[in-house]
């Protein structure tokens, strides 16, 4: 149940934001923009992760498009399985494969870029089912209604600071880096595959 005092303020923020014409969409462009990066590097970040999938699928082939078939309507999370999934199948049973050497002894390391992108797509995703709105009382803010079975109604408000956004954007802009690294070395790793 949500507190009486969030409530009010919230019933407040709506009031104000209805009555006031000052709200415009450039107050929130600096906002909005960032929420834009947010959004557009996770999407970057699982094309890079159906990549990999076509790569491990058939490396060193000119034609991806088996891996890109593969993985073409699935979500993030089954990508994101399917990537770990297919790493660890190859390592542990075509190990003696040279196109393999880089990956086998950086496991670790892809469990842990995962788990990263993962944490950046959870922001992501409150920040794309959220609606947004400005006021004195709270500032730009998000707010999202929520309605579980467990939990039953509940309420989610959150200031949002361009600030925190911008440092959003750049943990996604070092994550896309160290992922694309990741491929790069250990999935792709051109010298094995091309003489």
């Amino acid at each position: 149940m949500m507190d009486d005092e969030l409530a009010r303020k919230l019933r407040q923020s709506a009031e104000h934001f209805v009555a006031s014409r000052r709200h415009t969409l450039e107050e929130h462009e600096p906002y909005l923009l960032e929420i834009g990066r947010i959004v557009a590097l996770n999407n970057r970040i699982e094309s890079l992760f159906a990549a990999a999938i076509s790569w491990v699928v058939s490396p060193g082939e000119v034609e991806e498009d088996i891996g890109h078939s593969l993985t073409a309507e699935m979500s993030y999370r089954a990508k994101r399985e399917a990537l770990v999934a297919v790493c660890k199948t190859v390592v542990s049973r075509h190990l003696r494969k040279p196109v393999w050497k880089h990956l086998a002894p950086r496991m670790d390391e892809l469990l842990s870029l995962v788990s990263r992108a993962d944490q950046r797509e959870q922001r992501r995703n409150t920040l794309v089912h959220s609606t947004y709105s400005s006021s004195p009382l709270f500032g730009f803010s998000r707010a999202k209604v929520t309605a579980k079975r467990r939990r039953g109604l509940r309420w989610e408000h959150e200031r949002l600071d361009v600030a925190d956004l911008r440092e959003e954007t750049s943990q996604l802009l070092e994550l896309l880096d160290d992922l694309t690294d990741f491929v790069n070395e250990a999935i792709i790793d051109p010298t094995d595959l091309w003489p």
